[in-house]
C-alpha cells in the first residue's frame, strides 16, 4: 500500500511467481484500515493483470458511497471486460451498523455458486433485517440519507484529523481520507500501539483503537493504529484525543 492504494507492481510480481492464486482482494475506496483510495491508473492495471493471469477480483466496496471530497472513480466492476469482478456492498455502512446486510454483483455462474455457499454457511441473512431494509428503501430516499451522512462524517473526519494534528507529538502522522470511516495513524519505529492502549490509552484516557499489528499478516509492525471517527460525539472526540495526545507526549 501507498498513497495510491495497492502496489500493483508488487501484485504483478506475486502473480508471476505464485501458483494457484484464486483471486485478488481489494478495497478500492477508502481502504480499511488506511482510508486510502486506489487511483484510476491502478484500477485499470488490476483489471489488466486479472485478465493476463486469469484470476478473479473481489472488489469489497462498503465505503464507496461515503465520499466527502475528490473525484468519484469508477468501480473495478465497471472496468471489467471479462466478467472477473465480484463486487460487494453493505447496508451496514450506509444505513445502520447493526443491519449486517450486504449485496453482491457478479457473473451469473459465480452468483449461483455463492448462493449455494451462503445456504450451506448460515441458511440465509436475517429475514427481519431484509424486511426492515426493504421497507426503508420503499418509504424513504436512501440517496438523501447517504448525502446527509457524508456531511456528518466529513465534519467528524476534519475534527479528528485536526485534533490529532494539534495535540499528538510531531513524530506521529495521520492520513486524511477523502471518505469512509477511518484514519490510519503512524507512530515512530519501535512504538507498540497494542501495549500502549492496554497500559495507557484505555485506563488513562478511555480511548480504544485497533492496533495496526493485526493488519500485517506476514510481518510484525507494531507502530500503527486505526482510529474511527464514526461513532463519537464531537465533544467526546476532542476531549479524548486531547487527553490521549498529552499522554502520548509523555511516552514518545
Amino acid at each position: 500500500m501507498d498513497s495510491e492504494g495497492m502496489d500493483v507492481d508488487a501484485l504483478e510480481t506475486r502473480l508471476a511467481t505464485t501458483e494457484n492464486i484464486k483471486f485478488i482482494y481489494v478495497i478500492p475506496d477508502f481502504q480499511n484500515p488506511t482510508g486510502v483510495s486506489l487511483s484510476l491508473a491502478r484500477r485499470k492495471r488490476i483489471i489488466e493483470l486479472a485478465n493476463e493471469y486469469d484470476v478473479l477480483v473481489l472488489e469489497d466496496s462498503p465505503y464507496r458511497e461515503l465520499r466527502f471530497e475528490g473525484e468519484v472513480l469508477p468501480t473495478l466492476a465497471s472496468l471489467d471486460t471479462e466478467h472477473r469482478v465480484i463486487h460487494l456492498g453493505s447496508f451496514s455502512k450506509i444505513l445502520a451498523p447493526g443491519v449486517r446486510l450486504g449485496w453482491v454483483s457478479a457473473a451469473p455462474e459465480i452468483l449461483d455458486k455463492l448462493g449455494l455457499l451462503k445456504l450451506a454457511a448460515d441458511t440465509q441473512s436475517s429475514t427481519l433485517n431484509m424486511t426492515a431494509v426493504t421497507r426503508f428503501l420503499d418509504t424513504f430516499d436512501i440517496d438523501a440519507h447517504v448525502s446527509a451522512m457524508r456531511g456528518v462524517y466529513r465534519a467528524k473526519r476534519d475534527l479528528m484529523v485536526s485534533t490529532m494534528t494539534e495535540h499528538f507529538p510531531a513524530e506521529v502522522t495521520v492520513t486524511r481520507p477523502e471518505g469512509g470511516l477511518f484514519t490510519w495513524v503512524t507512530f515512530p519505529e519501535g512504538f507498540d500501539t497494542t501495549a500502549f492502549m492496554a497500559e495507557h490509552a484505555l485506563p488513562e484516557a478511555r480511548v480504544a483503537y485497533v492496533p495496526g499489528e493485526s493488519f500485517f499478516p506476514t510481518e510484525h509492525r507494531s507502530n500503527y493504529a486505526r482510529f474511527s471517527y464514526s461513532g463519537q460525539s464531537d465533544d467526546e472526540m476532542v476531549d479524548a484525543l486531547t487527553l490521549l495526545g498529552a499522554i502520548l507526549n509523555e511516552h514518545i
